[in-house]
């Protein structure tokens, strides 16, 4: 059986980070969404920025289908025994993988706004704009809806030691049961 562990949380929350790490420490096959967009940003020339990944994202669904990421992912997903996923937005989405793999598990990554904000790599955008990417994830996929559906919750307001301890804590559970 498969086991399936989902990454979730709005931009610079540590959802990239936590499944960079259990992809690392426990041997899971990391799977990004924007993966799968990045790749075809490249395939069209076309630079992979943020905002790229974001206007081009949508785009693709409508070209090459609302279900296509989701094929993409799950195609992945069969070829392994661990897959951690990261940046899952749509419910729609969501519900394709628990319908196919019972044991899928979702970390929800929350954090305070400011500390988000301290961390985005693009220092050229205000408060503002950082956190107007919040509400535009949420009018268009619905993100909170996702969240929801978590299994555990991590707060990361502290240090990365504390948030890999969290995330081990978690891991551990999963990989025993």
């Amino acid at each position: 059986m498969t086991k399936v562990i989902l990454t979730v949380g709005y931009a610079r929350s540590g959802k990239s980070t936590v499944a960079k790490y259990i992809e690392e420490k426990y041997g899971f096959k990391r799977i990004g969404f924007s993966d799968f967009i990045a790749s075809e940003l490249e395939k069209r020339n076309l630079e992979t920025t943020k905002d790229n990944m974001m206007k081009y994202g949508e785009q693709f669904r409508k070209e090459l289908g609302e279900d296509y990421l989701i094929k993409q992912v799950l195609k992945e997903i069969e070829e392994n025994d661990k897959v951690v996923i990261s940046g899952l937005r749509i419910m729609a989405e969501y519900e394709k993988i628990k319908a196919s793999f019972s044991d899928t598990k979702m970390i929800l990554v929350s954090s305070i706004e400011q500390n988000r904000f301290d961390r985005r790599k693009d220092t050229s955008k205000t408060n503002e704009e950082f956190l107007a990417r919040d509400e535009h994830d949420e009018k268009l996929y619905g993100m909170k809806r996702v969240f929801e559906k978590k299994d555990y919750e991590i707060e990361n307001n502290s240090s990365l030691g504390e948030l890999l301890e969290k995330v081990d804590e978690i891991i551990k559970k999963e990989l025993n049961d």
